[in-house]
């Protein structure tokens, strides 16, 4: 369970890393994002991990054998829910970089 909770708390930083370094990326300048949409995108990413991190101790169970080993009963939603998480963030943050991007070369190409 330990190693569970590890892995998407390490997510969540990782995450909370590439917005605030989306919000630095672009601060200032005319293709800054709104800043109550970043702080959405920072608490969605933060409750999905802790309902991850919550599930993880309340609906995980485990089955103790007398030849000392242990079964552990994890749920699907605990597994699939972090993977959907990265699949959601990874395609917005990549749309969030692109974007500026996108615009900005295209204004070069119409001055050419």
């Amino acid at each position: 369970i330990l190693q569970n909770i590890c892995w998407i708390f390490t997510k969540l930083c990782i995450y909370h890393v590439l917005i605030i370094r989306l919000q630095i990326a672009f601060w200032g300048s005319t293709h800054e994002y709104n800043r109550y949409s970043m702080l959405m995108a920072y608490c969605f990413v933060t409750i999905v991990s802790l309902t991850c991190i919550i599930g993880s101790f309340i609906d995980v169970q485990s089955i103790h054998f007398p030849t000392g080993w242990c079964l552990f009963i994890i749920p699907t939603w605990i597994i699939l829910l972090p993977c959907a998480l990265d699949l959601v963030c990874s395609i917005f943050a990549l749309y969030l970089f692109m974007k500026p991007l996108k615009t900005m070369l295209s204004k070069i190409d119409l001055d050419n």
